[in-house]
């Protein structure tokens, strides 16, 4: 086996229950958490949802629930939260980890498309790097506004994968694996969309943060998501499996070297459902 087709298709999370092990999906989402930052614009997110004691609270693609936890926290427990998620491996580990603590914390299995929740019955609604996963976000934003009462505050945070720097290995070979990466993902620019997604959705005047993680770690560039950009690329026609064999290869000498570097953009963008 290749080592272009040796990984876990992290571009699938809402498929996360076809494969028969979430830990890759869950070391892959704590990496990601972990990183400043993603920390960063997740504090400022929550800032954005305008969160109070006894807020009620939904947040759409949990995952391992680290931000339901935290949200918990300020609502209090006058307050509630719900998470929601695709995946009954990730809400397990979700439940998991919050343990006894469950409180004011529910999770649900849900399809961002498709919430089992009121109309107008949270004071908030959270959603994070989701949209880059679904065909149809608009569907999905029309739900965060739907189950968000008139007054509620709507945060969504994405990844903007057109804004992406990547160096360490040739440059045109991995102009081509980034092109295959991004006929792969749904909606590989959702960060940038967002602000015309709020605007359809009747969201208007919407605050807009971003955040550039940049990373020097040569550890990262033997770990995903280089492994499945490689195959997504190579099953996108983009590069050939020689190529993407060659390409990883570089990035691990480039991380040894100390000449790799990654970096990619996230927006954060909120706004308030009208009266």
């Amino acid at each position: 086996m290749s080592a272009a087709e040796d990984f876990t298709d992290f571009g699938s999370f809402s498929q996360v229950d076809a494969t028969p092990d979430a830990a890759p999906f869950v070391g892959a989402l704590d990496d990601i958490a972990a990183l400043p930052a993603v920390q960063r614009l997740r504090a400022t997110a929550n800032e954005l949802l305008a969160v109070r004691l006894g807020h009620r609270l939904v947040d759409v693609g949990c995952g391992t629930g680290d931000q339901v936890r935290a949200l918990a926290a300020a609502v209090g427990p006058t307050g509630s939260v719900i998470g929601v998620d695709p995946s009954e491996l990730l809400l397990a580990e979700a439940r998991r980890r919050t343990g006894w603590r469950a409180g004011p914390i529910e999770f649900r299995l849900g399809d961002a498309a498709h919430l089992d929740v009121g109309d107008a019955s949270v004071d908030g609604a959270r959603c994070e790097r989701v949209f880059q996963h679904l065909a149809d976000p608009a569907a999905a934003m029309a739900e965060l506004v739907r189950v968000t009462r008139p007054g509620g505050r709507i945060v969504v945070v994405d990844t903007d994968w057109g804004m992406h720097a990547l160096h360490g290995a040739d440059p045109e070979v991995t102009a081509r694996v980034l092109a295959g990466w991004n006929a792969y993902l749904s909606t590989p620019l959702a960060g940038r969309r967002l602000p015309a997604l709020f605007s359809e959705a009747g969201l208007h005047h919407p605050t807009v943060a971003a955040e550039t993680f940049t990373i020097l770690d040569p550890t990262r560039a033997t770990r995903s998501p280089f492994p499945e950009m490689a195959t997504a690329a190579t099953t996108a026609g983009s590069i050939t499996p020689t190529e993407a064999d060659t390409w990883l290869t570089q990035l691990r000498e480039a991380g040894r070297r100390g000449h790799f570097l990654w970096a990619a953009t996230m927006f954060a963008v909120a706004a308030t459902r009208p009266r």
